[in-house]
């Protein structure tokens, strides 16, 4: 019998390890299926104030559907054309200035909705660059930890540079834009990075009470106080700040266990404001009920388990924070969107990810998904050592290829280590390879080798009564 080498894939999906493979199904999965309940849930809860607004009912549930092609395209390009460790080079930069650039562009020249100015316009596109300024950020972040881990760079430099991101984020995003949302999600997920890098847990409590420090300093002022006070007593403003929680408590009564039907929102009737978007989980309860609304909170407990098993398995430390920051954030902003419809936070105005209607979230979050997903299939990959063993296959004398292999001229090919069944620790011994008949002092020889076809090497002998690393030899007596 003779063994050959055959070309094998890199990345083959029977040999990828169960541990890789059942996350990586949980996120996609639970992704495709929020995306899907999001188009439909947008077409239901925008349709009434599209036909107020005298356009088609379906004009909003359509662009949801443009963006959801848009940004599952960027999901596969960075989960399967970018390996994770270019974000470890100069591309991280590169995010991160394009970041700036879009938050400063914002607080120059940006346009003001609903009271704040989040949305810069890009000819006939309209961005949020907070969305697209946390991935950003967090990639940043998690090269500089990278970095910090592997010798690269000091202590006080990643202290001074971990330190500049933080100011960037407070003066970017919560004061030039009021974006209490976007910062709790960014501050969460660098203290996501450093648990995920196993940093003491003195340095993360310190880092936290500087945060609770200046989170209390920034919430004392202005209208930040009315609204945190107004969600624990909505009703004592009922035409004001409580108008929102009040008609969304509405719908959750409304729905029930099992929910009114899809389409048959009342609250969407223009008495629910930002019904399609950041109040998107209102409708969902009311229409599906309870059933339908623990459905979406399971989805995103799936994503979340197998994000995090996903960053368990990674390859090294720096797929690790990738894939398990990018899983906490998402999953962070979900619970707080949820939060504020139900009454438990105070409103940020962040949508539901995967769900509400809106291309800036629905993009980041589907490129964040891409990118957890390119950690996962590197580590889906085998070893080197174990693809060459996987490429092994037999190959029997009475075969095609056999005869066309013994016919090659060998004074071309590089014959390498071979490799066999070694008897009582004997070690190999150079031979020439090949089928060999021996006839000597009355003894008749015969000789059955191993060839391992494609490495380097040399070839074993064959001696009576011997096993080689080459084969084994049985002899009798003529």
């Amino acid at each position: 019998m003779q063994l050959i080498r055959t070309r094998s894939p890199r990345n083959n999906k029977e040999n990828t390890p169960a541990t890789v493979m059942w996350p990586r199904i949980a996120v996609i999965t639970s992704t495709v299926l929020l995306v899907m309940i999001g188009l439909v849930m947008v077409y239901s809860a925008s349709s009434i104030s599209n036909i107020a607004e005298e356009t088609a009912a379906y004009a909003d549930a359509l662009k949801q559907l443009g963006f959801a092609a848009v940004g599952l395209a960027l999901c596969v390009v960075l989960a399967r054309l970018i390996p994770y460790h270019w974000w470890q080079g100069p591309l991280t930069w590169f995010a991160l200035g394009l970041s700036v650039i879009l938050l400063a562009l914002t607080a120059a020249i940006g346009t003001e909705e609903l009271g704040a100015q989040r949305w810069v316009n890009i000819g006939p596109i309209s961005l949020q660059p907070s969305e697209f300024a946390k991935i950003g950020l967090l990639l940043a972040v998690a090269k500089l930890m990278g970095d910090y881990q592997n010798g690269a760079i000091s202590g006080l430099r990643f202290l001074g540079c971990f330190g500049a991101l933080n100011l960037l984020i407070v003066v970017l995003i919560f004061y030039a834009q009021s974006d209490l949302g976007t910062t709790m999600i960014c501050i969460v997920g660098m203290l996501a990075i450093l648990w995920l890098s196993e940093i003491q847990l003195r340095n993360i409590g310190i880092y936290l009470a500087g945060i609770i420090v200046l989170g209390v300093a920034g919430l004392s002022q202005g209208y930040r106080a009315e609204r945190l006070f107004s969600f624990m007593h909505p009703w004592d403003d009922y035409y004001g700040t409580g108008y929102q929680i009040v008609h969304s408590m509405y719908a959750f009564a409304q729905g029930g266990i099992f929910g009114a039907g899809v389409g048959n929102s009342a609250e969407k009737y223009l008495y629910l404001p930002e019904a399609s978007t950041d109040f998107i989980f209102a409708v969902i309860g009311e229409e599906l009920g309870l059933i339908g609304a623990l459905f979406v909170i399971g989805l995103f407990i799936v994503f979340l388990v197998g994000g995090l098993r996903m960053a368990q398995e990674a390859p090294d430390g720096f797929g690790t924070i990738l894939c398990g920051s990018f899983t906490i954030i998402i999953v962070f902003q979900a619970f707080l969107n949820m939060g504020c419809v139900i009454g438990l936070m105070p409103i940020t105005g962040k949508p539901l990810p995967f769900v509400s209607a809106g291309g800036s979230s629905l993009i980041a979050s589907l490129m964040m998904v891409g990118i957890m997903l390119s950690v996962s299939y590197a580590s889906g990959e085998s070893p080197v050592y174990q693809r060459r063993r996987e490429s092994i296959r037999p190959l029997d004398r009475d075969d095609a290829s056999y005869r066309g292999y013994v016919n090659r001229d060998y004074r071309s090919d590089r014959v390498g280590y071979a490799t066999g069944v070694a008897a009582a620790g004997m070690r190999a011994l150079p031979a020439r390879a090949g089928m060999s008949r021996s006839v000597a002092a009355g003894t008749r020889s015969r000789s059955t080798h191993v060839n391992l076809v494609g490495s380097s090497g040399y070839a074993g002998s064959s001696r009576r009564g011997s096993v080689s690393t080459y084969g084994y030899s049985r002899g009798r007596r003529g």
